[in-house]
């Protein structure tokens, strides 16, 4: 807070901010590493994102991306496995 402060950056919303990313594991709307979070907060503080502006995107939001990539895995694998005993059947 004491770094968003210095900024000029309203405190409440760059403390809701950190629970976003923290809550996150530290990963962005894009599910990218947050590497630089002070960079972060001048960012979206300047243009508007997260809970700056209309360009926010929840952590909700990447963890459904996540659910939805390992869905997808968990399919991918199925089918493999599918494939798999239907050649070994096919092979008796």
């Amino acid at each position: 807070m004491a770094f968003a402060k210095s900024k000029g950056i309203d405190v409440n919303k760059a403390a809701d901010q950190w629970e976003i990313w923290s809550g996150s594991g530290w990963r962005d709307g894009n599910n990218s590493e947050i590497k630089n979070w002070k960079g972060k907060l001048l960012t979206f503080a300047k243009f508007g994102y997260g809970v700056f502006g209309a360009k926010h995107r929840t952590v909700q939001a990447a963890r459904d991306r996540i659910e939805e990539a390992r869905e997808s895995a968990q399919e991918r694998e199925r089918k493999a496995d599918e494939y798999e005993r239907r050649k070994r059947d096919d092979a008796i």
